[in-house]
């Protein structure tokens, strides 16, 4: 309570068979639970913000199948 946590959200090229490329934008929406505010969010080419309790990042394609891009902390 009164203190700032943060966590950490991974986002991954990685589906069933014949993942691909991903050529557009990556956007990554978290809804905060009820009692916890946003402080802020991001991460090495990621844009971040917040409208109520829903947190959405964006970042430049490409995101190569197989692969991860860099995490967002979100505090």
């Amino acid at each position: 309570v009164s203190q700032n946590g943060s966590f950490t959200l991974r986002v991954a090229n990685v589906s069933g068979a014949g993942i691909e490329r991903e050529d557009n934008p990556i956007v990554v929406t978290d809804v905060l639970p009820a009692g916890l505010g946003f402080v802020s969010a991001g991460g090495s080419g990621w844009s971040c913000s917040a409208s109520g309790q829903a947190v959405t990042c964006t970042r430049p394609p490409p995101l190569d199948a197989g692969q991860t891009a860099p995490d967002i902390t979100l505090t």
